[in-house]
């Protein structure tokens, strides 16, 4: 009797701890689902209060840490943007950013009105010869992205838009931290 008293006893006890571990565990991945869905949305995360005692909780303390730097860095990369944009919007010269596959990324006011593109509309993304159907143009980006790598490239070119047009026009790498 005594022995089936300390089985149901001992089961009892299992069940129990089993259930408190299954909830702290619980508590702790919705935390990091949390924390993971801030990140997502470019958010600052919930900040968990780590049980440093255990390794999960070292776990949650080095994620922590991990999201504070990856939401400082973003911030630092919007303002960076920010004054990147603030630069080309007063610039009186046409600025034209392309992509390695001559993907618009940015344009000021200038160019908008050099190749007579509507104020409010978003070209990011949208192929260079979207704006301008001039050739000799087309050509010119089409050579400054085949030719990575190399210095400086400049020309003068006459387009139709609707009148002639002279542009002194320069193409530079961007390089990348990551090729």
């Amino acid at each position: 009797l005594w022995a089936i008293v300390a089985i149901v006893l001992g089961a009892g006890a299992g069940g129990v701890s089993a259930y408190l571990v299954a909830n702290s565990w619980s508590g702790r991945a919705e935390r990091m689902m949390a924390l993971a869905a801030a990140l997502a949305s470019h958010r600052p995360p919930p900040h968990l209060i780590p049980d440093e005692t255990d390794a999960m909780g070292l776990a949650e303390h080095r994620v922590l840490e991990a999201a504070d730097k990856a939401i400082a860095e973003i911030d630092s990369l919007a303002e960076q943007r920010d004054e990147l944009e603030a630069i080309l919007r007063s610039m009186t010269e046409a600025v034209v950013v392309t992509g390695p596959r001559g993907e618009v990324v940015m344009l000021n006011g200038r160019a908008r009105r050099a190749f007579a593109l509507g104020a409010e509309a978003d070209y990011t993304g949208r192929d260079f010869v979207e704006l301008c159907r001039d050739p000799r143009l087309q050509e010119f980006v089409a050579r400054s992205a085949a030719a990575r790598g190399s210095p400086v490239m400049s020309e003068e070119i006459q387009i139709q838009n609707p009148a002639p047009q002279y542009f002194a026009v320069s193409a530079a790498p961007l390089t990348r931290a990551r090729g």
